[in-house]
C-alpha cells in the first residue's frame, strides 16, 4: 500500500470507497459491493415475508 501526503500531512486511505452508488475496493473488485447489495436485498425480502 502506498502512503500519500499533501503539504506534509499523511492522507488516510480506506479499504473501500463508494463512488456513484458502487462500492469499490483498492484492487477494483466488486466483491464488497456485491456482498453489501445482497445483504440489503435479503433484508428487504425477509421483511416482506412477514
Amino acid at each position: 500500500m502506498f502512503c500519500y501526503s499533501l503539504k506534509d500531512h499523511i492522507l488516510e486511505s480506506d479499504l473501500t470507497t463508494k463512488y456513484m452508488g458502487v462500492t469499490l475496493s483498492q484492487n477494483l473488485s466488486f466483491k464488497h459491493h456485491v456482498g453489501i447489495t445482497l445483504k440489503k436485498e435479503n433484508s428487504t425480502l425477509g421483511s416482506n415475508n412477514h
